[in-house]
């Protein structure tokens, strides 16, 4: 296959999946924390302050 001069193979785009995947790294980090933190109202004895039950949470996860 001839390439002429004024066009370029075209190149793998690693940056915008490597992008995709960090963010979606740090979606399923933040839904860790937010866990880690209800579990920590719930200990506290402020259940009151709870933002989610496990419900919420696979519901968050598959997108429902």
């Amino acid at each position: 296959m001839a390439v002429s001069p004024t066009s370029r193979p075209g190149g793998p785009r690693r940056r915008p999946a490597g992008l995709a995947w960090a963010l979606w790294g740090l979606t399923l980090l933040g839904l860790a924390a937010a866990a880690w933190l209800d579990q920590l109202l719930r200990q506290a004895g402020r259940s009151d302050l709870v933002q989610w039950d496990v419900e919420d949470a696979i519901s968050a996860v598959l997108g429902w």
